[in-house]
């Protein structure tokens, strides 16, 4: 695979996604620490699997790019990629659910099953 400037420009903006996401991760910890309310902890484990999921994917990245272009290894990262936002985004909507949105519990397990 030919490296352009593109590719460098990806992977290195996949590198600060991955390295702002670990930072948000660290900071609600620390507040968690202090404060230990569940909307501090829905956020931690939506920005902790948004983190996963954006490690798997830089590091599909960089595989693709400087190792095999045609590995079931990318393939994997990638799958695991969208598992890890969907659940991600499982805790985000129960996060906003709490004083935002005001879900029904029908509607709350029908967002959780689907």
């Amino acid at each position: 695979m030919e490296i352009t400037a593109f590719t460098w420009y990806f992977l290195i903006s996949a590198l600060f996604v991955c390295i702002a996401l670990i930072i948000s991760v660290v900071i609600l910890l620390r507040h968690f620490l202090k404060t230990k309310t569940q909307g501090t902890i829905l956020l931690l484990l939506t920005y902790t699997l948004f983190t996963i999921a954006e490690i798997l994917i830089t590091v599909g990245q960089w595989y693709y790019t400087f190792v095999s272009e045609t590995n079931p290894i990318t393939g994997y990262l990638e799958l695991s990629f969208a598992f890890f936002y969907a659940i991600g985004y499982i805790f985000f909507y129960f996060f906003a659910n709490r004083h935002i949105l005001e879900d029904n519990d029908l509607v709350k397990s029908l967002t959780s099953i689907l």
